[in-house]
This record gives C-alpha cells, sequence and structure tokens, in this order.
C-alpha cells in the first residue's frame, strides 16, 4: 500500500511540472509568437508579439516577471540565436480573464512595440516561453507554470 501511494505521489510531482510545446497545455493557457512585420528584413527591428491566453472558463490571477515571456530564435540548423535573457521586473500581478490575449511586454515596452533584430537573412523559428505563477484562492503562491508556444518560422530577406 505504501508503495502505491510513494509511486502515486512521484507521478503527480512530475505531470505537475510538465511545460507544453504546442502552444497550450491542460492547465487552461495558451502561448502564441508571431512577427508583426510584414516583410523582415536582415539587421532591421523586426516586431514581434507573445500572447498569453487564458483558456479556461474561469479567471486566474497571475505573478510574473517582465518579460513574460522570451522568445528564443533558432536558425536553419536548429541553434539558438540569443543564450542569454534579462529579467527586468518581478512581482507583476494580473487578473487574467477567460479567452483574454494578455501581452504585457509589448504594453511596457517605451516604443509600445516588442523588437527583435537577426543579422543574416535566412529562415528563422521564433519560439516563446511564458513562466508564471497561480495565485490560489488562499492569496498564496501555486507552482510555476511554464508553457512553450510553438514555433513560428519566419523568413528574413
Amino acid at each position: 500500500m505504501r508503495l502505491i501511494f510513494m509511486l502515486l505521489f512521484v507521478v503527480t510531482l512530475l505531470l505537475s511540472g510538465r511545460t507544453s510545446g504546442d502552444g497550450g497545455d491542460s492547465r487552461g493557457f495558451a502561448l502564441h509568437v508571431s512577427a508583426l512585420s510584414e516583410a523582415p528584413t536582415a539587421d532591421r527591428p523586426i516586431e514581434v508579439a507573445a500572447t498569453l491566453t487564458n483558456t479556461s472558463e474561469r479567471a486566474v490571477q497571475i505573478l510574473h516577471s517582465s518579460p513574460l515571456t522570451q522568445i528564443q530564435i533558432y536558425d536553419e540548423n536548429d541553434r539558438p540565436i540569443v543564450n542569454t535573457f534579462l529579467t527586468h521586473d518581478v512581482g507583476i500581478v494580473h487578473m487574467l480573464k477567460p479567452n483574454e490575449p494578455y501581452d504585457p511586454d509589448t504594453a511596457n515596452n517605451v516604443t509600445g512595440k516588442r523588437v527583435i533584430r537577426i543579422k543574416s537573412p535566412g529562415t528563422y523559428r521564433l519560439v516563446g516561453t511564458a513562466s508564471f505563477y497561480i495565485q490560489t484562492e488562499e492569496g498564496e503562491l501555486g507552482e510555476e507554470q511554464k508553457i512553450t508556444s510553438a514555433p513560428y518560422e519566419i523568413v528574413v530577406r
């Protein structure tokens, strides 16, 4: 009996820390990354967006840092272009309503735009990872949520 309990406990722990790589997960969130620039050009600013959406039927309060979503750029050989990410602010709280798209990273930029720069022409993939905590009804922090978007392909000329 004790062995069965321990086995169930370990399986629960493993499943609770899982991430999703298809833009969503069973916890009721979806993450989508896209390039807003129509004709991306090498060594020029490329406007991008990363939107987290609450796909559940109830509002949840989340706690996150800025940026909420780190966007990794992969080249044609599947090598990451950026190796270091910075966190500017911590402790941002937001009530995320059902089906509400949330993109604080664009809104918090001075220009109102989030841009990346890719030095060389080619085909690249953008993959976003959002990290945040859900605040429980008792006001405590739940486990960290990490959601990875589906890859978004971008052709840079």
